[in-house]
């Protein structure tokens, strides 16, 4: 029978064809980028530009294809190690771990120059990035639970919906290991339900671990079947063996989303929430609670933030996305009066609690969404013109609406936490054409073997 199918070009790999290929740059999720002979650009995981590389091909659509790094044909990078990972390849989550951490960090560095570089925001002076220990600084970890050779946890290797084992992962804090390793055989030996969309089957989804800098360690078990005696076993039981988890609650999944959290929680062993400090606040972090999970970075990242605001006695302060407080707390500490905005009920009221905790009385919290705050309301409950603004949006930026109301307080100094080099840039340029000069910029590495750089500006008004 004849076949209506076109022979595939020499030029378009197919999965599982190796490639030689000279890497030219950096693409926008940290794989290094050349072109084949026919024009088609390849996104090698593992690459560095400038090095030409045999890679092997693990998929190709019209305009890119994606390989994975096997070997320098030539022109090797001095930069270039061995990762210190075995699942490295697998898991493809730290996209950078095959580039020493100098290098890392001047890429990182570079990025953010040549974004200011191309827009209005002027010459502002870009400081060296500063960053903490490269290996075990992350203090939540998310494990996926899966059927397929299983059960399986672990997490999911980028662009698949196949589970990678992390149990050792070397940037999650090593108090993980001993737990992540005892989930599989837990779930087996106590038939603990698995969740299943094919089969409409109830049960487990993620296991969510945040550890505090005192080794304390909370769990979310997420699942979509509360009730299960298999699941509420396995939480006992994993209480009683590792006398660091402080802290249990499951998370009710009513409706089978990607989403690791649903935020129905119920709390089922333990304390109800974690015990965290940065510097001398302390904190209660609940379940879903949003806390940074590099604390060493965050803590100098937040002190500095407070110092190019220079703070002072009676000073009016508003922090924008205040979360669980922490900026806003130190705010306080240095004695202003300050409101904190952010849309999550929840979070609101842990930061009034943190608040109280560490007895700060100049601190007040609101629940709304920053886009919604009138700008006028705000005067009236701070007692007078703002001064001075925090703002630490999520990754996507600011909304319009919240730099008009920044304008209309036409405060001093501004200092703006951002996740997105790209978003803090679109909306400084917002900010420079209301009035107000980008003086500063600090580059902070939260997120080592990452592509991940967190960025603090320090905007003045004119």
């Amino acid at each position: 029978m004849a076949s209506h199918e076109q022979p595939r070009s020499k030029t378009r790999p197919g999965a599982g064809d190796v490639v030689e290929v000279a890497l030219e740059t950096w693409l926008e999720g940290g794989e290094a980028v050349g072109a084949l002979s026919g024009g088609l650009p390849v996104a090698v995981y593992g690459g560095i530009p400038g090095e030409v590389v045999r890679a092997r091909i693990l998929g190709a659509g019209q305009h890119r294809a994606a390989a994975l790094f096997e070997e320098v044909v030539s022109s090797p990078s001095p930069d270039r190690r061995s990762p210190q990972c075995e699942i490295w390849t697998a898991c493809r989550a730290c996209d950078w771990i095959h580039l020493t951490l100098q290098r890392q960090r001047a890429e990182k560095h570079a990025r953010l120059v040549r974004l200011l570089t191309g827009s209005d925001l002027g010459s502002p002076e870009v400081h060296a990035v500063e960053g903490g220990a490269e290996w075990g600084y992350r203090s939540r970890a998310v494990y996926a639970v899966g059927l397929r050779c299983g059960p399986r946890v672990g997490a999911y290797a980028r662009g698949t919906h196949d589970l990678v084992d992390t149990a050792r992962c070397p940037v999650h804090h090593p108090g993980f290991e001993p737990i992540a390793a005892a989930l599989p055989e837990a779930i087996r030996r106590l038939r603990v339900p698995i969740h299943d969309d094919r089969r409409r089957r109830a049960g487990l989804r993620f296991v969510l671990l945040r550890r505090s800098q005192a080794g304390a360690i909370l769990a979310v078990i997420a699942t979509s079947d509360v009730s299960s005696p298999s699941i509420i076993m396995m939480v006992e039981e994993l209480a009683e063996r590792f006398p660091a988890l402080r802290s249990v609650h499951l998370d009710h999944h009513v409706v089978a989303t990607n989403r690791i959290l649903e935020h129905t929680f119920h709390h089922v062993a333990g304390a109800s929430f974690l015990d965290e400090r940065l510097g001398e606040l302390h904190f209660r972090i609940g379940p879903g609670d949003f806390f940074q999970m590099n604390p060493e970075v965050a803590d100098t990242l937040g002190r500095r933030a407070i110092e190019v605001l220079a703070p002072a006695a009676d000073l009016r302060a508003v922090d924008l996305y205040s979360g669980v407080g922490p900026h806003a707390l130190r705010l306080a500490q240095a004695g202003c009066h300050v409101l904190g905005i952010e849309q999550h009920s929840a979070a609101v009221a842990a930061a009034r609690v943190n608040a109280e905790v560490n007895g700060l009385t100049g601190a007040a919290f609101e629940a709304m969404p920053a886009r919604a705050i009138d700008a006028a309301a705000v005067i009236d409950r701070l007692g007078g013109p703002v001064d001075l603004v925090c703002l630490n949006p999520p990754r996507r930026g600011a909304e319009p609406e919240v730099i008009d109301r920044i304008a209309q307080w036409r405060p001093a100094r501004i200092a703006y936490v951002s996740c997105s080099p790209e978003s803090f840039v679109r909306d400084g340029e917002k900010l420079a054409a209301r009035g107000f000069r980008l003086t500063s910029v600090w580059p902070f590495d939260l997120f080592p073997q990452t592509r991940h750089i967190e960025t603090l500006g320090l905007f003045e008004r004119r």
